[in-house]
């Protein structure tokens, strides 16, 4: 779907394209590769499904899940300034601080 101005504002994917992994038990996972699809920024994702009616129950052929918000970052941090502390000789033990221009999460598992 676009917008007014002819952007993309959702995608249809298939589930069932080749791209898509099917598990033993029916549910399909697929990775999302939106480094030239998508600007960065902040984003809500929903995902809605509609399978072959199999003459149940309508809602039953369907499925929808919550909004889930997120920001896609595809500018990688640099290094701001120089390495401290500014002298040629370093203690040993002694702590070494490199700032970057923006917070890295250095949770595992680790991402960068």
């Amino acid at each position: 779907l676009e917008d007014d101005d002819g952007k993309p504002t959702s995608f249809e994917v298939d589930f069932a394209a080749n791209y898509a992994e099917e598990s033993s038990y029916g549910y399909t996972s697929m990775k999302w590769k939106l480094a030239n699809f998508v600007s960065e920024g902040t984003y809500e994702i929903k995902i809605e499904t509609k399978c072959d009616q199999l003459g149940g129950p309508p809602d039953i052929d369907m499925s929808s899940t919550s909004i889930l918000s997120g920001v896609i970052d595809l500018t990688l941090p640099d290094q701001y300034g120089q390495v401290l502390p500014l002298r040629d000789t370093v203690l040993l033990g002694e702590e070494l601080v490199v700032v970057f221009t923006e917070p890295l999460r250095c949770e595992k598992p680790f991402t960068f």
